[in-house]
């Protein structure tokens, strides 16, 4: 029941991670620290009343760089952080609101506490401000956001702390759990199906799907490694004043992509006609790359593809054609009419194993646990359906511990729920304006 609803939280368990300072610090140091400082008070988003900075907004962009350089997910993750920050702010208003405002001291301990503030275990008062002024950040602010993040986890340990399941919700959640199934799965796969495919249907699949068939872009790439950073420079000299540089290595894209840093391959995904030459510095070596050619992916011919859409095609007309089937399959077994179709006896079976297997959602589980009915489905399965006869269930006892266990896993996912309906109900009520023009969106 809770775990359904779980799958479908969005931004809480994001506003609760925020709370390690040195990651913090870390997203700081791998970031343009000088361009995120520089940037005016300017406001991407209005809540309330309170603004959220275009520099609290790039500064938490930093945290998703690299997928940034992926065009496709860049207004998504844009939006999300964007989202992220608005809900900060409307946590931290009701905090206040509420008087659940972290004091000086709780600031100061959590401070002192990180790694990045000490010297040999200790906290050192020096090594903390020169951590910040490297980041343009004075003690006062980096505080404050401290003291936010902070009262925020009160708030929600509030909400969340109002929690608790009934003796029913208990049983109910425990059934999967404690209740093991013995019975047949029938199987309706298309195997015995005789499906034509006409090349008139091949021919109109391949114009409307044109784009499923293209081959992936290449590139040759040349690549020099230094240690040193000076040696680095002259062979990108060179190669700018279009000289010949030996002691390369040529590797071929997408062939060897993943064998290739993460660094590496971004510098890489740079590189175009225009744009044919870069340097970046992988550990401890500076890589210098070159664009020798790149080919634009064409489109794979009827003739390569062709066996290709022919099974497409065989799959989506056996999936059409199968459903009726299992359904009248399921039909006779309601009515104990013999089948001709295989059958999987299993026995003892957990609900959750069966849950897996079938791919069932949890208001399908709890029907075949709660129902009198013996006969349920059909159920997609790989290839075809599968029609599950009930013959026995049987209750398994469960020890003190595994059932302690248990119920805190599912009291963890109702209070998440809660904290989840709690965070929506604000942000809907809240009055937000943003400026999306100001960051490009």
């Amino acid at each position: 029941m809770y775990s359904y609803i779980h799958k479908n939280k969005k931004f809480v368990v994001g506003v609760i991670g925020l709370v390690s300072i040195a990651f913090l610090l870390w997203l700081f140091l791998t970031g343009d620290v000088a361009n995120i400082f520089r940037i005016g008070q300017r406001c991407v988003a209005e809540v309330d009343g309170s603004c959220i900075t275009l520099r609290d907004y790039r500064r938490e962009l930093l945290r998703y760089g690299d997928f940034l350089q992926n065009k496709d997910m860049e207004n998504i993750i844009k939006d999300q952080v964007l989202e992220s920050l608005i809900v900060q702010e409307i946590l931290y208003k009701k905090a206040k609101e509420l008087g659940f405002v972290a004091s000086d001291q709780e600031v100061v301990e959590v401070i002192k506490s990180d790694p990045s503030f000490q010297e040999n275990g200790v906290f050192s008062n020096s090594k903390y401000k020169e951590s910040l002024s490297r980041l343009g950040l004075e003690p006062v602010e980096y505080e404050e956001y401290i003291r936010k993040l902070l009262s925020i986890q009160k708030l929600l340990a509030l909400v969340g702390n109002g929690a608790y399941l009934t003796p029913k919700e208990e049983d109910i959640n425990l059934l999967p759990q404690s209740i093991n199934i013995s019975g047949k799965l029938y199987l309706v796969t298309p195997d015995r199906l005789q499906i034509e495919i006409k090349q008139e249907e091949i021919l109109d699949f391949y114009a409307k799907n044109k784009e499923m068939f293209k081959k992936e872009s290449s590139k040759v790439v040349r690549i020099w490694k230094e240690k040193e950073k000076q040696k680095a420079s002259e062979i990108y000299q060179a190669l700018s004043n279009g000289k010949e540089v030996e002691n390369f290595q040529e590797i071929v894209l997408p062939q060897k992509r993943e064998e290739l840093p993460e660094e590496l391959r971004v510098e890489i995904d740079k590189l175009n006609q225009n744009n044919r030459l870069g340097i970046v510095k992988v550990g401890d070596e500076y890589v210098v790359i070159f664009l020798v050619k790149e080919e634009q992916g064409q489109y794979k011919s009827l003739e390569e593809v062709k066996e290709e859409i022919k099974n497409i095609l065989r799959e989506s007309k056996a999936s059409e054609q199968i459903k009726p089937i299992a359904e009248k399959v399921r039909e006779d077994l309601k009515q104990n009419r013999a089948v001709s179709y295989k059958y999987i006896e299993f026995s003892q079976t957990s609900a959750s194993q069966l849950m897996s297997v079938l791919r069932l959602e949890e208001n399908e589980l709890f029907n075949i646990l709660l129902s009198d009915e013996k006969v349920f489905g059909p159920y997609p399965l790989l290839k075809g359906y599968g029609i599950l006869v009930v013959e026995r269930k049987e209750q398994v006892s469960m020890d003190n511990q595994q059932r302690k266990s248990m119920l805190e896993d599912i009291y963890s996912l109702k209070r998440d729920t809660m904290i989840n309906y709690y965070v929506q109900k604000l942000r809907e009520r809240a009055k937000v304006k943003m400026n999306k023009e100001l960051i490009g969106g």
